[in-house]
């Protein structure tokens, strides 16, 4: 997702860059400074391209290059790809016009690579890398910027040395370059991208460099740079440094530095993604889903490609876990059915999107080319679609078999609390019967039980773990014997031990229902000496452990409370 956000904006900068790269003064310099490629109205902009196209004012391949810029700035990528490739295929050996070549290589490479074909834009990178070298450019940006171009496509073919050391190589050029148009933002994007790399591989060291150089760029671009571009980067920056802190074993402060950044350092594309990112490694994942539906808000439903299947994956998949993680499956539910509702309208714009540009393609004679590349694509899109169906049914399993898990637990919580409601009221119930007698009719022994009862309820001298039996038959006025006796007589044969830890596993009941107290300390509180012992004793009374009895009465049966 960041990494989406990155390439984007290197290719933008770059296609916007090749009219500011000047080995010459060119006529295509000169038509960019006249034809505004970049204007609202495209179909007056293409008209005034065509007819200096027909006039022979313009070469053939002179307004395929225009026409590529006009469609690319439109966001039509596809038909802008067909256009670079006519120029670039165009020109001649050696070309009439340097400038007008590298930016058709530019465009040709970039938008290739953008629709993941990287060994495509790798081929004509080569090409034009050994152009560049051969009439002997002394301007290091435009190298620099076919080996950004290039070490995008290293990284997609999942070659992290190639792509590290053409990512050096780049650097060192910008560094000769530096004060020249644009040099202090591609640095700071090299670096990021540098720092990046060391920190995906795990060598914190050379990531520590990096992120210094990646700091001294944004104070130098501070001062006489972009304001925007600045804070975007700004926030970048501070979350590089909360991922290195992270990953060192520095968590806290890792947690500090990301609590004091401001938010609207964070609200920019690629920096919320990896907010998101750091989140979802915290298992913060509710706050991971709402980043990431901010972030959806944002970017993605304002991108000029709209609701294709790349943005299916990269606005509503991540949003979809983070929410499903974080226990929200009525929400996650719902983001489900908007993956599969988006994937009907993806292939409805697309189809009608990709319809209009081979009503336009057609016009140049490349029919034949174009529905080659439609069926590679349907192939591509009926693999993405079968994916994502079994996404959603491993998904749907997944719930269905969460929400079975519930219902059986809630059915086995509310057995499991009818029995023990009915034990209590048993236990209350004979005590009640025998405050109910007479005094006169009442054994010595059933008086002096009757006495303990009274004695447990109100002074709970149980709580007290130390608790010895001559203590109690004190606070009787008897012996121990006695007591003894009366409590196996009228409590079913119980001992004295068994009768004190009944009261305190009804009391620890009380205090998990009713209060937070670690179990640790409710066992103390409650008179037990050992928590072992007591979760023993609980789980033989109540059939669960004290920590699943909580959780019963707290989230799965709301109705015992």
């Amino acid at each position: 997702m960041r990494s989406h956000a990155i390439c984007i904006l290197i290719l933008s900068l770059v296609l916007s860059g090749c009219k500011r790269i000047e080995p010459k003064v060119s006529t295509y310099q000169n038509l960019l400074s006249e034809i505004d490629v970049r204007a609202e109205n495209s179909d007056s902009v293409l008209s005034v391209i065509d007819n200096l196209n027909e006039s022979k004012a313009i070469s053939n391949q002179m307004a395929d290059l225009l026409r590529a810029k006009v469609y690319d700035h439109n966001g039509r990528r596809r038909i802008s790809e067909h256009y670079y490739q006519r120029a670039y295929e165009g020109w001649s050996d050696p070309p009439e016009d340097w400038d007008a070549y590298f930016a058709s290589a530019y465009g040709l490479s970039a938008l290739r690579l953008l629709k993941c074909d990287p060994e495509g834009a790798i081929q004509v990178l080569t090409v034009a890398l050994d152009k560049e070298t051969e009439i002997r450019n002394e301007n290091p940006t435009l190298r620099s910027h076919f080996l950004s171009i290039l070490a995008q496509c290293q990284g997609q073919l999942n070659r992290p040395e190639m792509m590290i050391k053409t990512e050096l190589e780049c650097y060192d050029l910008l560094l000769k370059n530096k004060h020249q148009s644009n040099a202090d933002i591609n640095l700071i994007i090299n670096t990021n991208i540098i720092f990046d790399y060391y920190l995906s591989e795990g060598s914190f060291d050379n990531a520590r460099l990096w992120m210094e150089r990646w700091e001294n760029e944004m104070k130098e671009y501070e001062a006489d740079g972009d304001p925007e571009l600045f804070r975007e980067y700004r926030g970048s920056l501070q979350m590089g440094k909360v991922l290195l802190l992270k990953k060192t074993g520095h968590e806290k402060e890792a947690a500090e530095l990301f609590e004091s950044i401001p938010v609207d350092d964070l609200l920019f594309n690629f920096t919320i993604g990896q907010v998101a990112d750091y989140l979802m490694s915290e298992e913060r994942y509710g706050e991971a889903a709402d980043w990431l539906e901010l972030l959806d808000e944002n970017v993605y439903k304002d991108d000029g490609a709209k609701m294709n299947l790349d943005n299916i994956a990269a606005r509503l998949t991540p949003r979809f876990f983070a929410t499903l993680k974080a226990g929200r499956s009525q929400e996650a539910l719902e983001i489900g059915t908007q993956i599969c509702e988006a994937i009907d309208s993806a292939l409805i714009w697309e189809k009608t999107n990709k319809a209009t540009e081979l009503a336009i393609v057609y016009e140049t004679a490349q029919k034949e080319q174009m529905w080659q590349e439609k069926q590679s694509q349907v192939k591509t899109l009926r693999f993405v679609i079968m994916f994502l169906i079994l996404l959603l049914e491993v998904v749907a399993i997944a719930l269905w078999l969460n929400s079975l898990a519930r219902k059986q637990l809630r059915e086995k919580n509310r057995d499991l609390y009818e029995t023990i409601q009915k034990l209590s009221a048993k236990e209350e119930a004979d005590i009640r019967t025998l405050q109910e007698v007479p005094e006169e009719r009442l054994t010595h022994k059933q008086a002096l039980f009757r006495k303990i009862c009274t004695l447990m309820r109100e002074s709970a001298p149980y709580t007290d773990c130390d608790l010895k039996r001559e203590d109690l038959a004190k606070m009787l006025a008897t012996n121990y014997n006695n007591v003894a006796e009366a409590i196996r007589e009228c409590s079913s044969g119980q001992t004295l031990s068994e009768f004190l830890d009944g009261w305190r596993l009804k009391h620890a009941a009380r205090m998990l229902a009713e209060q937070e107290e670690p179990i640790g300390l409710v066992a103390e509180m409650s008179g037990f000496q050992s928590r072992g012992h007591f979760n023993t004793l609980f789980r033989e009374k109540y059939k669960m452990t004290p920590s699943e009895y909580r959780k019963a009465v707290h989230e799965d049966s709301p109705e015992i409370l």
